[in-house]
Parts: structure tokens; sequence; C-alpha cells
């Protein structure tokens, strides 16, 4: 059976077995006496993630608690996630920080100056960057790092929002044996590599009532990510490309490799 909460963004199931899931709300069809998805294949894709797990809210802080990005901007978080899932079914899969404010405290970490995401490389369509470039986008699009191939990341702020916070849209590629993203620094060419445990399974979890997709192993990639992950440490000693513990330098592009990134 489902429910349709007037407090949250999406739907809850419970499998017969007691499972919880959640999905956005989708378009029923129907024929005679029966009702069904009216997107299937979409359903079918999104049912896939839906297992919802919950925050373990190791660190707890008053909702009035002052915070460097308020909380009234995961709205704007969870219109980004329709916006890109209108692309081709593409699922905006929470990261780095958000993703260890959400496991760590159910919000957003008081310090952390700008959010990550990843989409999967399979569902990183073409279609997603051409419409962050569309003048009529509400997402302003800065920065255009790496090749769809390689280290690819989109870097983008909501338009006409005070305050202004970066948002980047990593991909992440998976091989036989792992999971892993890139980034890049610009000037010197080099690139750098994340590695995780190779990520097959996507679940649900609710920030502040709005849905988000996440992995499923999330102690196992916030270890991998940080080691002591319940300890919170100031956003401003962390550094891009060597605070976390899994990331190493993973050789350079050529010049030729940066003529071929569209700057915008």
């Amino acid at each position: 059976y489902y429910e349709k909460p007037t407090n949250v963004d999406y739907w809850i199931f419970t499998d017969s077995d007691g499972t919880k899931r959640a999905m956005l709300p989708f378009k029923i069809a129907k024929m005679k006496m029966y009702s069904y998805p009216a997107r299937i294949i979409h359903f079918l894709q999104d049912w896939s993630y839906s297992r919802m797990l919950t925050c373990a809210n190791v660190i707890k802080r008053p909702d009035n608690t002052n915070r460097t990005i308020p909380l009234s901007y995961v709205t704007h978080f969870a219109n980004l996630h329709d916006f890109i899932k209108t692309k081709d079914n593409a699922h905006l899969i929470t990261h780095f920080n958000l993703f260890t404010g959400w496991y760590r405290e159910c919000s957003i970490i008081l310090h952390t100056t700008d959010v990550d995401y990843f989409i999967r490389s399979e569902e990183f369509s073409p279609k997603i960057l051409a419409a962050l470039q569309d003048r009529r986008s509400p997402y302003r699009l800065f920065r255009i790092y790496g090749l769809p191939e390689d280290s690819y990341e989109l870097a983008v702020k909501v338009k006409n929002v005070s305050p202004e916070v970066n948002i980047d849209l990593f991909s992440m590629y998976t091989s036989a044996t792992e999971s892993w993203m890139g980034g890049l620094a610009w000037y010197s060419r080099q690139k750098y590599k994340w590695k995780y445990p190779r990520l097959t399974e996507f679940c649900t979890g609710d920030m502040l009532g709005h849905l988000i997709y996440i992995p499923c192993n999330v102690e196992e990639m916030l270890k991998v990510e940080y080691g002591n992950w319940k300890r919170d440490s100031p956003s401003n000693n962390y550094i891009w490309y060597k605070s976390s513990k899994n990331v190493s330098p993973n050789g350079k592009f050529t010049n030729d490799d940066l003529n071929k990134m569209n700057m915008g």
C-alpha cells in the first residue's frame, strides 16, 4: 500500500515485508478498473532507487542554528532534483558534505559553503548540459571541467537567489571493480580521482521533507571518504584535492583536452 503525506514532497510505499520505499509523485493512468503508472519504464527505474533509509542524527542541532546555507535552501535543491530528472530520468545523488550532513545531522552542516552531487555516468545525458546552458534555465552554469568520459563536472548556481551557493554536479563512473569520480585543478591540468566501493544500489532519504537519492551503503561510503565521519570538522580546514582519504592524483589533461572543454 502507499501513503501521500501532505508534509513531504514524496509518496511512501510499504512492501509486504515491511520495507519502506519513497518515490516522487508520478502520473497514474487508468484502464477500466485498473490503475497503473503512466510511464512504466520511469516507474521501474525509480522503484530500483526507492528503498528508504533514515539518517543517524549523531549530531543534533536546533533548526534555528545559524548556518552558512539556510535550511530554506533545501527547496532549491529539490527543484534541481526535479529539473535534472526531466532529462531522461537522471537521478541526482547526494554526495560529499550534503550527504554527510544528511546522515550525521539529518540536516545541512552549519558551516558548509557549497553542495555536491553526482550523477551516474550512464545517466549523465548531454541533455543535462544543454538544459543548463539554456537562457531560460533557472540555473547559471559557470564551470565545465573534464570530459564526459573522464572527470566530468558541471558547476551551477541558482539564479536570482541569495546567498549564492555553488552546486557541483560530478559524473560517477563504475568499472568492474570500483566506482570513481574525478576533479581538475585547472591551472596545473592535474586530475584527481576519488575511489569508492563499486556502487550498484541506490536508495532514498528525507532531507527536511524533501526526497533525496543516496548510495545505500551509507556508512561504508562515509568511512572511505572521511574515516571518522561522526566528528565535525570545520569546512575551512577542508582542502578538496587532499583532505579526503580516498583521493589521489590521476595524471594530467593535455592542452588539447582543455581546449575541448566547453567553459561556457
